[in-house]
């Protein structure tokens, strides 16, 4: 494998060449935390692709599905730049990738982005590039669902001294009022697993303003990455369409990544905590695959978790 393959001609892209800059002006990856889904990938589901199989669906309850996907461009463009950047000046050239989903599903998503596990880097200092499930599993630079399951149950055992003293006050109020929320982006949730990677991380990027919100406490900055994801039911259900996902990716497709290279540059004047990265109405060639995501691995790393820790805090 290349060691930076990734679709597209990456270091003949424009926006490449932006993040080796902003690297040189003095922004850091490992300060950065990134959410995955809306940031660096769009995707969707189908109604009737969920339901194309009644007796598997309702008298087996398999709960696997397709999902459908589609690589922002110029997002790992700019991310390569800044890791190569990284890596001539003796950087840490690795990202921080924060997602309320499962590390099986970015596994698979790295065999269809291989670059993506040339981003994460090594699970081991002088390992090897991660390319199973399991390593995946345990890296250190990802945290998942099943990590803030961990990390829920231990300041459940422990008590919250275990947590930042600064930092105590907003996360009390989560684990009252939203415990079974593994949205909430606190780099402290990963301290106290032993994801020492993230303990620099003092910026966020998020599609979700109230995801930011709260990040922002203490501090810390956010950059919001306006995305219009399709849903239905009331906006019950996201990331969803009744009958063909493509056409519903098909126009929430933007380019974000030049928005998101201003922002970050911005950021090194702290002016303000808060900054919107605006997306271009105009998509350039674009990479699209599916997965499919099967019935056991969704139950093993994305609702037997939640079950789990629901089961010993009590609902």
């Amino acid at each position: 494998m290349n060691t930076l393959f990734c679709p597209l001609f990456w270091n003949e892209n424009p926006i490449f060449h932006r993040g080796i800059l902003l690297v040189k002006q003095g922004v850091r990856l490992s300060n950065i935390m990134w959410d995955a889904d809306e940031i660096l990938w769009d995707w969707l589901m189908s109604v009737q692709e969920i339901f194309s199989s009644p007796y598997r669906r309702f008298m087996l309850g398999d709960v696997g599905h397709r999902e459908f996907f589609r690589r922002k461009h110029d997002i790992f463009e700019l991310l390569l730049g800044m890791h190569v950047a990284s890596v001539k000046l003796g950087l840490d050239p690795y990202i921080r990738i924060w997602t309320n989903g499962y590390s099986w599903r970015l596994w698979r998503i790295s065999q269809e982005i291989p670059c993506l596990i040339h981003l994460l880097g090594p699970a081991k200092k002088g390992g090897k590039l991660p390319n199973l499930a399991a390593d995946f599993e345990h890296h250190p630079r990802i945290f998942s669902r099943k990590n803030y399951v961990s990390a829920i149950m231990k300041i459940a055992k422990e008590g919250f001294s275990i947590l930042d003293p600064e930092l105590q006050t907003n996360i009390v109020q989560q684990f009252k009022l939203k415990k079974f929320d593994s949205s909430l982006k606190e780099p402290d949730f990963a301290r106290i697993i032993g994801k020492s990677e993230f303990e620099k991380v003092n910026i966020l990027v998020d599609d979700k303003r109230e995801n930011v919100d709260r990040f922002v406490q203490k501090n810390r900055i956010g950059i919001v990455v306006p995305n219009q994801t399709p849903h239905i039911l009331y906006g019950k259900i996201k990331n969803i369409v009744w009958k063909n996902p493509w056409n519903g990716i098909e126009k929430m497709s933007k380019s974000t990544a030049e928005s998101i290279a201003n922002a970050l540059e911005k950021t090194l004047s702290h002016e303000k905590q808060i900054f919107v990265a605006k997306s271009q109405p105009i998509f350039p060639p674009h990479d699209d695959f599916i997965i499919e995501a099967p019935d056991a691995r969704i139950r093993l790393d994305w609702v037997e978790p939640m079950r789990k820790v629901q089961t010993f805090l009590g609902k």
